[in-house]
């Protein structure tokens, strides 16, 4: 699994800390039954944690409302539900492509 993603905060007048980043979507394993992920490395120094971390935010303009999870090298994974897997492939998006992602903490 290649993690290719760079990721960048963003501040806004209100201290509203977003992060944003392009990244593939990936599978979480190879077994049957896998995650479809995006994976966030380096997100560690900018989340200042290794724990799960709850976010919202957007994946290809689509909303997202979830935790990211620790995922080994100072990186978590963002797990995509059914739903917004679906919407992806429905554009055309599948395992491979890459995605535009813009979280925040919630």
């Amino acid at each position: 699994m290649t993690h290719d993603a760079s990721a960048r905060s963003v501040d806004d007048e209100d201290d509203f800390e977003e992060f944003t980043f392009r990244a593939r979507l990936q599978s979480d394993s190879d077994n049957a039954g896998a995650w479809t992920v995006v994976v966030w490395p380096g997100s560690y120094e900018l989340l200042g944690s290794r724990m799960p971390v709850k976010v919202a935010g957007t994946v290809d303009d689509m909303p997202v409302s979830t935790s990211v999870l620790p995922f080994g090298d100072g990186a978590h994974m963002l797990p995509l539900r059914a739903d917004v897997r679906r919407r992806l492939a429905a554009r055309g998006t599948h395992l491979g492509d890459e995605v535009a992602v813009r979280l925040h903490r919630r």
